[in-house]
């Protein structure tokens, strides 16, 4: 396999890219880069599903493939990576990620947040830990610190325009009752404790929360303005009611900035999405 960055002069700046040689497949696999190497994670589905059957078997392994240049990683120079010289496999016990919120490199280590759920979850209750794993290049060892341990969370963000860097805040979905989501949780990730969550009340559950940066050119970017200057936006179904909300959340304060009502239809639970603004979508190409 090979990965290879591309470096450009505008939005988006550098492209990751990975392609197995010759006839291999290839495979789609949570992934993250941080300033100076690229995180990537074997999903759990492709970890559980084998000859046709799923196994039950708490010994499986999730590896983390880290690609970079060097254990100090300075720099990705645009120029391909061979995957067999610059690769750092981490075996990770009975961790299974769908998903990864955030990546960021410290002096010869890497740490990726990111919910991790237990090998026998999907065959029984879902649940999903946010958990703190550091990937150490000089001693090719490995920590995991459980951050709000007890609390289910998942399908989650954060201040995008820091993916790659250091932050201190994920906005994550309360899945309980699994598949629904009954509130969203503002967690810090340095101390690992909830700042705050915000229910949606009996029988209102909703999906995936999303975190709109403020208009703010500095806001988020570690240049003057707050990390959770925005706010976070879910679709909230309310299902004795048969209704659809959209509703805003200030993140700071994580309370409700406003509402609007009657979606013209509800929105799955399950689904994903990007909040864009009407200038990027003015910029879409179909061609």
């Amino acid at each position: 396999m090979v990965a290879a960055t591309r470096i450009r002069l505008q939005p988006p700046f550098s492209t990751l890219a990975a392609r197995a040689l010759g006839d291999s497949p290839a495979h789609e696999e949570p992934f993250l880069t941080t300033r100076g190497a690229g995180v990537v994670v074997r999903s759990a589905p492709g970890m559980l599903i084998g000859d046709g059957q799923i196994e039950r078997r708490q010994e499986l392994l999730s590896p983390y493939l880290l690609l970079a240049p060097s254990p100090h990683r300075t720099r990705w120079e645009g120029q391909p990576i061979d995957v067999d010289r610059h690769c750092w496999w981490f075996d990770v016990p009975g961790c299974f990620c769908f998903h990864i919120w955030n990546a960021w490199d410290e002096p010869s280590v890497v740490i990726v947040c990111s919910c991790i759920t237990p090998p026998d979850a999907l065959l029984s209750s879902v649940r999903a830990v946010l958990s703190e794993v550091r990937l150490d290049l000089r001693t090719g060892r490995y920590s995991r610190r459980e951050l709000v341990p007890g609390l289910n969370l998942e399908a989650g963000t954060v201040n995008r325009s820091l993916l790659g860097r250091r932050t201190r805040f994920a906005y994550l979905a309360v899945a309980e009752p699994w598949p629904r989501c009954r509130g969203v949780a503002k967690v810090d990730l340095g101390t690992g404790e909830l700042a705050a969550v915000h229910e949606y009340g009996e029988g209102r559950f909703s999906g995936e929360p999303t975190f709109v940066p403020a208009t703010s050119a500095t806001s988020g970017t570690g240049t003057g303005g707050r990390e959770d200057d925005g706010h976070v936006v879910v679709m909230v179904h309310d299902e004795a009611a048969g209704t659809a909300e959209l509703v805003v959340l200030d993140a700071g304060k994580m309370e409700v900035a406003a509402t609007v009502a009657a979606l013209p239809c509800r929105v799955l639970y399950g689904f994903h999405g990007v909040f864009i603004t009407k200038e990027q979508l003015a910029e879409q190409r179909l061609d």
